[in-house]
C-alpha cells in the first residue's frame, strides 16, 4: 500500500477501501504514514474498511476518534469487536458522517461500552446499517425500547435503519426476567419502525438465552447462531450460515433451512447431541449452491443427514471439514459402496487429524 500511495499525488481521491488488512498493520500505516494520515485526515470522504483477522491490541473503531473529520460514508467489516487498550473515550461529535455501514459477526461484549456511545455521536447519520452479535452478563436482549432510548434518540436525521443483532445472554448471577418472542415483537410496535422479526430461545433455567432480531427484508450475506427457535423466513442475500444448538436438530429443520436460504454456500453446523427422529423423510434436503461445509463439531446423525446422497442433495460440494471418526463411521471404514455418498466433486478435505490413507481411499474422493 505504501508504494501506492508514494508513488503519484492523488488530489481527486476522495474514496479509499483497505481491504484484506490485519489490524495492527493498518493502525501502524495510519500512525506512521504522514501521507496516508493526511489523505484519510483531510481528504477521504468515504472509507472502506474489511478486516479478516481481528487483533489483539488494535480495534478499528478507535479510529472514529474525531481524527477523520472529511468522512462521510463509513463501511467497516471485521470479525471482531473488543475492549481495545486504545480506549474510544472521545466524545466529540461526528457532524459529517451519514452513513454507517458496522458488521461484526463474531460476539462481542462491548455493545453497551463502545459501540452505544460511539453511534450516540453520530447526530446526522441518514442510514445506518448494523450487523452485530452482543453478549451480554446479569442482563436483557436487545429490543425496541433499549435501540431507542440509548442512541436512536439522538440520531434525528436518519432514514434507514437496517439490522441483524443476535444477544446472548448469561444470567448466573443475577435473576432477570427475559422477555418472550411476542414481548421483543410488541416493543416495536408504533415506533416507525419498518417490519422485523426475532426469535427468542430461553433455557429452561432462565439463566441463558438468546434473541436473534432482524429487519425485513434482510440485507446481509452471513447469519450467525440459527438454532431450533427457527420458525421461517426470507434469506435471498445470506451466503453463509452458522447453525447451533445444545438440544438436537431434526430434519423438518434443515428442510426448513433448505427452502428459506436457497442461495446458500457455506454451512457450518455445531451440535454435538443425537437426533431424536431418525426417521428422515423421503424428500430429499436440497442445497444446489451449497460448496463449503463444516461438519467438524456435528454428532454423526448429521453427517449423515447431509453426505449420504439419499437424504441430502449437494451437487457442488467442493470443501468438506469433518472429524475422521465420523467419516469412519459413515463410510464403515471405507467398505460401503462409493455412490452412497457426496464425495465424488471435493476437491478439499479437512479431517482435523493427521491419518493414512487406506488403500481404496481414491475410490470414495477421485479429485483428492
Amino acid at each position: 500500500m505504501q508504494h501506492i500511495i508514494l508513488a503519484a499525488n492523488y488530489p481527486q481521491l476522495y474514496s479509499l477501501s483497505l481491504t484484506n488488512f490485519q489490524e495492527e498493520i493498518l493502525y501502524q500505516s495510519l500512525t506512521d504514514d504522514l501521507i496516508l494520515r493526511d489523505l484519510l485526515t483531510k481528504q477521504i470522504t468515504h472509507l472502506n474498511i474489511d478486516i479478516k483477522k481481528p487483533a489483539q491490541h488494535f480495534d478499528c473503531l478507535c479510529l472514529l476518534d474525531g481524527r477523520l473529520d472529511f468522512l462521510s460514508t463509513l463501511i467497516i467489516n471485521i470479525g471482531l469487536i473488543f475492549d481495545p487498550i486504545l480506549y474510544i473515550g472521545s466524545r466529540k461529535k461526528l457532524p459529517k458522517l451519514k452513513y454507517l455501514s458496522l458488521t461484526a459477526p463474531s460476539f462481542t461484549c462491548c455493545y453497551d461500552t463502545q459501540i452505544v456511545p460511539l453511534l450516540c455521536r453520530m447526530i446526522n447519520l441518514e442510514e445506518l446499517k448494523l450487523y452485530l452479535s452482543v453478549a451480554r452478563f446479569d442482563s436483557t436482549y436487545v429490543d425496541s425500547i433499549q435501540l431507542y432510548d440509548q442512541f436512536l434518540i439522538y440520531i434525528t436525521q436518519l432514514k434507514k435503519f437496517t439490522f441483524c443483532i443476535n444477544t446472548e445472554v448469561f444470567n448466573d448471577k443475577v435473576r432477570v426476567e427475559l422477555p418472550s418472542n411476542e414481548d421483543i415483537q410488541r416493543s416495536f410496535i408504533g415506533r416507525g419502525y419498518q417490519q422485523v422479526t426475532s426469535y427468542v430461545h430461553t433455557n429452561l433455567m432462565k439463566t441463558e438465552g438468546y434473541c436473534f432480531l432482524y429487519s425485513v427484508p434482510y440485507d446481509f450475506e452471513d447469519l450467525v447462531q440459527l438454532n431450533n427457535s427457527y420458525q421461517g423466513g426470507k434469506f435471498q442475500k445470506v451466503r453463509q450460515l452458522t447453525i447451533h444448538d445444545k438440544i438436537p436438530f431434526e430434519h423438518k429443520l434443515f428442510k426448513l433451512i433448505s427452502e428459506d436460504f436457497p442461495y446458500l454456500r457455506f454451512l457450518y453446523l455445531s451440535n454435538r447431541h443425537p437426533q431424536q427422529d431418525k426417521q428422515h423423510s423421503s424428500i430429499l434436503i436440497t442445497f444446489p449452491y451449497l460448496t463449503c461445509l463444516n461438519l467438524q463439531y456435528a454428532h454423526v446423525d448429521y453427517v449423515e443427514l447431509f453426505l449420504l446422497k439419499n437424504n441430502a442433495h449437494l451437487p457442488r460440494l467442493l470443501n468438506l471439514r469433518i472429524e475422521y471418526e465420523s467419516l469412519t463411521k459413515i463410510t464403515n471404514n471405507f467398505t460401503n459402496n462409493v455412490t452412497y455418498f457426496s464425495f465424488d466433486r471435493l476437491r478439499s478435505l479437512d479431517v482435523c487429524q493427521a491419518f493414512v490413507r487406506p488403500e481404496n481411499f481414491h475410490q470414495f474422493f477421485p479429485l483428492l
